[in-house]
């Protein structure tokens, strides 16, 4: 998605390696209850996984169909530290699941059944247009894709150094509570 309120970039004063084992301690400490209300319908839970400086993470649905899913990945930072950088991204899968059906559609007219043919290669089409309108509308689940982008804020929070607080200017007359 090029909507950018659908992606995160923040720098961690952690190392990557550091990085990676606190999303992927995240990961299985989520709980159901930790996810809100008007996203946790038909939902299992989070869950997610981390290889090599990439990680995903997704609801796990009681059933299978459109899936918001956090992809990201944690490099090392030129100045020390690390760079995370994730997106929202809608059904990811419906290229290579579309493959998948044409190739179906393929074998099915090289065996004979060209109607089964016809079918299967009319809904490899619809996977397309259906995965390319998605993509360039932004269409999502905004709830979903917020609270994913939520949850890896959360999960870094604890590696970043805590923000200090300025003080007031003691000698500036407008701060002044006192009554005139």
């Amino acid at each position: 998605m090029s909507d950018p309120r659908y992606r995160v970039a923040r720098h961690v004063p952690a190392p990557p390696d550091e990085v990676l084992a606190a999303i992927q301690g995240s990961i299985a400490d989520a709980r159901r209850s930790d996810i809100p209300a008007q996203v946790r319908k038909g939902v299992r839970g989070l869950v997610g996984k981390v290889r090599g400086e990439r990680f995903s993470i997704w609801l796990d649905r009681i059933w299978e169909g459109d899936q918001t899913e956090l992809v990201g990945m944690v490099v090392a930072a030129e100045g020390g530290g690390s760079d995370v950088q994730a997106s929202a991204v809608q059904d990811h899968n419906a290229g290579p699941t579309a493959l998948v059906v044409f190739g179906i559609a393929g074998v099915l007219a090289w065996t004979g059944n060209g109607g089964v043919a016809w079918v299967a290669a009319g809904f490899g089409v619809l996977l397309v247009v259906t995965a390319a309108i998605r993509s360039t509308t932004g269409i999502t689940s905004h709830d979903e894709a917020a609270f994913l982008l939520q949850w890896l804020q959360t999960a870094l929070d604890p590696l970043a150094p805590p923000a200090t607080a300025s003080a007031p200017d003691a000698a500036d007359p407008e701060s002044s509570t006192a009554a005139s």
